[in-house]
């Protein structure tokens, strides 16, 4: 029900007034994230991979679907974001993530929602953009039910940038910084570490983007 609820509630914020969607770009990721701490004097790294669809729902609403995993399929996720451009250069809007998380019991499902805001530009040849999420909720369900947490986190940082292949095709590379307030004096040599509960993830990423 209450997964129902959020997503009527998105559908509601993006349609507006019975719009037709327009399928704006397709794009292709793949993503390189070190562990939280060395095990025997190594660091291992994760891979992932997303596709994401956006689509236009007017010139200045979006909302944009994103499949993804890590190379192993063990959490895969969808995740479904609204955004809409203001004053030109920056978006507002929000969205949730719902990501499958194995467990003794089978598959539990845990649904993030957040804000999100951002600022661009974007030229002929070159686009950049500047953007910060911000946890709001999480929902997961497990052997005890549903349980719902209000996000006690901090907002995280993409910086992004593309140039364009052909009229159509772009490529581009992406860095995050994903703050993580969690105590790091137990763990070996852990990366980012601001300070004894303060640890920056950082994350890298490829794409090519093709524009409809």
């Amino acid at each position: 029900m209450r997964i129902a609820a959020v997503l009527g509630l998105m559908v509601l914020l993006a349609s507006g007034s019975a719009v037709s969607l327009e399928v704006a770009e397709l794009r292709f990721s793949t993503t390189l994230w070190p562990a939280l701490e060395q095990i025997e004097e190594t660091r291992p790294w994760h891979v992932g991979f997303s596709t994401s669809l956006a689509l236009n729902v007017s010139p200045e609403d979006q909302v944009v679907i994103v499949l993804s995993s890590d190379v192993h399929l063990a959490s895969p996720s969808i995740t479904a974001r609204y955004c809409r451009t203001i004053a030109g250069q920056f978006t507002a809007g929000g969205g949730l993530t719902v990501t499958l998380f194995p467990q003794s019991d089978g598959v539990g499902p845990r649904i993030d929602l957040f804000a999100s805001g951002s600022a661009f530009h974007a030229a002929t040849r070159l686009r950049t953009e500047a953007e910060a999420i911000l946890p709001i909720l999480f929902i997961w369900h497990d052997a005890a039910g549903w349980t719902t947490q209000a996000a006690l986190a901090l907002p995280s940082l993409t910086l992004s940038g593309a140039a364009r292949l052909a009229d159509q095709a772009w490529v581009g590379g992406r860095l995050s910084l994903r703050p993580m307030l969690m105590d790091t004096t137990v763990l070996e040599n852990p990366v980012g570490r601001i300070t004894s509960n303060l640890l920056l993830l950082p994350g890298f990423s490829g794409f090519l983007i093709y524009d409809f």
